[in-house]
C-alpha cells in the first residue's frame, strides 16, 4: 500500500527543493510547470524545509545579527531612514547622516530573492519615495501610530542577515538529490489538502517568496490575512 505524507509535510519537503540553485531555470518556467524531483531522503528535506518556513514566515521574528554601529556625534540621533547605501565592498552599510552600519558578513549576500540578495531587497523597499503619477510619498518608517517603533528598519537589516545566514546553512546541509540514479517508480502520495490546509497554503504563498514567471519577490508590506 501506498504512503501518504501530509499536505503539510508534503509542502515542507518540496520548499528546500525550491531553493536549490540551478535546479530550476527561468527559461523552463516560461513554457512550463517546474518538475520537482521527488527526494530519497524526503523527511530530511521535510525536517529542513520546516526550518525555512520558520524563517522565511516569521523573517521579523529572528534575532538581529549584530553589526557595528557606528555613529556620527554630529549628526541629528535619529533612526529615520531616506534612501540606505551600500559600500563598493559591501561590508558597511550607510543607514542615515547619524548611523552607519559595519560586518556585514560576505555569506550574507550569497543568499538571493530573484536576482537580488535578500538585504539588497531591503535597501532598494525600505526608502522613502514618492510616486510621479499622484504624488504620493511611501514613507516605510514606523514613527508614529500604533505600530510605531523608530528601529524597526535597524532591527530589520539584522534578522534579514540571520535568515540570510540560516538559510545558506540549512541549504548548504541538504543531503544530495541523486538526481543521477533512478527516481522512485512509486513514490508516496501527499494527502488531499483539507479546507485548513488550503487556507495555510494561502497565508504562505501571501508572505513569503511568490514564484512567477521572471522572479522571486517579497511584498514589503503585506500582512497575514485569510480570504476565502
Amino acid at each position: 500500500m501506498m504512503n501518504t505524507i501530509s499536505t503539510a509535510r508534503c509542502g515542507q519537503g518540496v520548499w528546500p527543493v525550491l531553493k536549490i540553485d540551478g535546479l530550476i531555470w527561468g527559461k523552463t518556467l516560461k513554457r512550463e510547470l517546474p518538475r520537482i524531483p521527488f527526494p530519497l531522503d524526503f523527511h530530511a528535506f521535510a525536517t529542513s524545509g520546516k526550518r525555512l518556513m520558520e524563517l522565511h514566515i516569521d523573517y521579523e521574528k529572528q534575532p538581529e545579527y549584530k553589526l557595528e554601529q557606528l555613529e556620527d556625534p554630529k549628526a541629528e540621533v535619529t533612526f529615520r531612514v531616506e534612501r540606505m547605501k551600500l559600500s563598493k565592498d559591501k561590508t558597511e552599510l550607510t543607514y542615515n547622516d547619524f548611523l552607519k552600519l559595519r560586518g556585514i558578513p560576505a555569506a550574507a549576500l550569497d543568499y538571493r530573492l530573484g536576482n537580488r540578495f535578500a538585504l539588497e531587497w531591503v535597501i532598494d523597499q525600505y526608502r522613502v519615495s514618492t510616486d510621479a503619477r499622484s504624488g504620493i510619498v511611501n514613507d516605510p518608517n514606523r514613527l508614529e501610530g500604533e505600530n510605531a517603533d523608530p528601529r524597526y528598519i535597524l532591527k530589520l537589516i539584522g534578522q534579514v542577515i540571520t535568515v540570510s545566514l540560516e538559510t545558506q546553512k540549512t541549504i548548504g546541509a541538504l543531503p544530495s538529490l541523486n538526481l543521477g540514479v533512478q527516481m522512485l517508480s512509486s513514490p508516496p502520495a501527499c494527502a488531499k489538502p483539507s479546507n485548513t490546509a488550503l487556507t495555510q497554503a494561502k497565508v504562505i504563498l501571501k508572505t513569503v517568496h511568490v514564484i512567477s514567471l521572471n522572479s522571486i519577490q517579497l511584498n514589503q508590506h503585506s500582512k497575514l490575512t485569510t480570504q476565502d
